[in-house]
């Protein structure tokens, strides 16, 4: 089931019991439920799509933050969901690190609801998930993200700044291009949260955990979202497909269930795979470049965007390209 029905269909309020003994209730997805099926814009990305936004969000060459001014948002209020699976592994694969085997196990699907400005550049983010060991339970992240395209965050606060209420950019080890994206966002936890984290992490180190591990959990969120906005400007657009769930939802409430929710389902554009054989240097003396992998990157030419997908390049014959990076010894 989508993470966006889960949602929907989430009628149980998020409730805690304190060391106290006390129950409290948190903001939780139940919360947003009514949100998700009025939206009247929901998306739902397919992996290629995925890994295509992620390594467009960590590429080389022109970063996103050099395209904001190209960026609109859809709709006042709208959805997003991804396989988180395919995410982390393309994020990984871009920054060459190692996927974290917790980490691959845990987020099954995450989403973000979007409520932007009547301008398109401004607005908030709350972001949502659910782990593969309870699908049927989706979370919602404590932190709120703010951001504003149009202003850059000169004045950073610090981690201990967000328990005290404060909205606030805090800065994140990342890429310059990334960081360059990231300082359009703030964050501020949500009211619930914030009084509940205060009154019950008083140790030190239990609230620095808490911090970034709130904190990680939607960085990655905002930099994902302005890829795929950057993706739709591209010329001749994303593929799009909105499936028919009438015959199903009606078999569904004939059964007594909920009806899934319209949603429309974006593929990556379809490239013609690469083919080496195509170049031709009879009449040149320049020699022919071995076969190498060429990273997913940006070309803008004016108000024109262009993704060149992550791609082979060159001659199988003349020898393969280990690595572009050469380590020299005295």
């Amino acid at each position: 089931m989508r993470l966006l029905d889960l949602i929907a269909q989430h009628p149980e309020p998020f409730l805690v019991q304190q060391e106290d003994g006390q129950v409290v209730r948190l903001s939780g997805a139940a919360d947003f439920a009514s949100a998700i099926r009025t939206c009247p814009l929901r998306y739902v990305l397919a992996d290629p799509l995925v890994r295509d936004c992620t390594a467009l969000a960590y590429s080389d060459g022109v970063q996103i933050a050099e395209c904001l001014d190209l960026v609109r948002l859809p709709a006042q209020e709208w959805w997003v969901e991804w396989n988180d699976a395919a995410r982390l592994a393309e994020y990984c694969r871009a920054m060459d690190i190692a996927t974290p085997a917790e980490a691959a196990s845990a987020i099954a699907h995450a989403g973000v609801l979007v409520t932007a400005d009547a301008g398109g550049r401004s607005g908030t983010m709350r972001s949502f998930w659910c782990s593969k060991d309870t699908q049927q339970e989706p979370l919602l992240a404590p932190l709120e993200i703010h951001f504003d395209l149009d202003a850059i965050a000169t004045e950073h606060g610090s981690l201990d700044a967000l328990l005290q209420g404060a909205c606030t950019a805090v800065p994140i080890a990342a890429e310059p291009g990334v960081s360059a994206v990231l300082q359009r966002a703030r964050y501020r936890f949500d009211r619930s949260w914030l009084d509940y984290y205060r009154k019950n992490a008083q140790d030190s180190g239990v609230r620095q955990q808490l911090l970034h591990e709130s904190l990680g959990t939607v960085a990655a969120d905002f930099p994902l979202v302005i890829a795929l906005l950057l993706m739709m400007t591209v010329r001749g657009g994303l593929p799009q497909r909105q499936e028919n769930l009438a015959q199903l939802n009606a078999k569904r409430m004939r059964l007594g269930r909920a009806p899934l929710l319209e949603h429309i389902e974006v593929s990556a554009p379809l490239v013609r795979p690469h083919c080496p054989e195509q170049f031709a240097f009879a009449d040149s003396a320049r020699r022919a470049p071995r076969l190498h992998h060429v990273r997913g990157h940006l070309v803008r030419r004016a108000n024109a965007l262009f993704w060149r997908t992550p791609h082979w390049r060159g001659h199988l014959r003349m020898g393969q390209v280990r690595t572009r990076t050469v380590m020299l010894h005295s």
